[in-house]
């Protein structure tokens, strides 16, 4: 019996020593855990419009050196993008490009939106056509003339000699798809001619012409547009001066009927108001807007700018 105990403790021994000792591979290791750690992490978000907040379909978003292109609701999805430190950018045509930096934590979703302001475009564009028509003269023709006059003038008669200016521009140069944020109509205006009064203003409205295509050197009173669109209205100090200012109007409605096709391409109205003319002690409002005759970039001329 004693030989038996000892049998079976030297037994035990033998195997507790066998399973301890040398076997490297049976051992698992659990100090440090570096390879079960993560290492990458999810970078999610959405893309937006920064003017409207309206989501952005077709945005392609990189973060770090993995990519992902926005769904209809502006919705990406970015996995394994290393931790740490990355460069987060997302460009869609007609806006401008965008990059940030941001963090990235391992084995954790990164919530990242992204607002991109639209690109804007300008251009400048020179009337192609211009003249101007009065009832005083009712069959003549003055698209050759250096001036463009508009107003009124009491001559005494039973009514007044009204004149109208018209100006047209070619505007195919903007994209069809565009949106038009910014259209301003620039005109010189001065009469040097007659007597004036330096103090006066003018009531000017801009017009947008609808029914009747013109051409400048066909354009009399008898046969000009008699339908209009009212685009912007303003007083214009010393619009009846000798001396000669530049004024400008907000002709953006126009610009946009034009590009989308909304209304025909058929130019703007210029009409003042009459005023009192110290001078005359009348009613004389016959001011004079230099026309492209005058000189390359003298005429009226409009600064455009579109979004697309």
């Amino acid at each position: 019996m004693k030989f038996l105990k000892v049998f079976f403790l030297v037994l035990g021994i033998s195997i507790l020593i066998a399973g301890c000792g040398g076997g490297g591979s049976n051992i698992v290791a659990t100090g440090g855990g570096g390879s079960n750690q993560p290492t990458t992490g999810l970078v999610i978000g959405k893309v937006y419009d920064a003017d409207t907040n309206q989501f952005i379909e077709g945005a392609v978003v990189t973060c770090g050196i993995l990519s992902d292109t926005t769904d209809v609701v502006g919705g990406y999805w970015i996995d394994s993008v290393s931790a740490g430190n990355q460069t987060i950018t997302a460009t869609a045509t007609g806006y401008d490009p965008y990059s940030n930096s941001m963090t990235v934590l391992a084995g954790e979703t990164n919530s990242h939106d992204i607002y991109l302001t639209q690109s804007i475009n300008s251009v400048t564009l020179y009337s192609t056509a211009d003249a101007y028509v009065s009832d005083g003269s009712p069959n003549s023709n003055y698209g050759s003339a250096g001036g463009l006059s508009t107003g009124e003038v009491d001559f005494g008669g039973p009514s007044y000699t009204s004149y109208r200016a018209f100006v047209k521009f070619d505007v195919s140069s903007i994209p069809a798809n565009a949106q038009i944020t910014k259209a301003t109509l620039y005109l010189v205006a001065g009469r040097n001619s007659v007597p004036c009064d330096r103090t006066s203003s003018a009531t000017v409205t801009i017009s947008e012409v609808l029914n009747t295509s013109w051409t400048e050197n066909g354009l009399t009173y008898i046969n000009m547009p008699s339908t209009f669109k009212w685009i912007y209205s303003k007083t214009v100090s010393n619009f009846d001066d000798c001396t000669s200012h530049q004024h400008s109007f907000d002709v953006k409605d126009a610009v946009q009927d034009w590009v989308t096709g909304t209304n025909p391409n058929l130019g703007l109205s210029i009409k003042s108001s009459s005023i009192w003319n110290a001078f005359y002690q009348i009613d004389y409002d016959y001011c004079t807007i230099y026309s492209k005759e005058v000189s390359a970039g003298a005429g009226p001329w409009l600064y455009v700018e579109y979004t697309n």
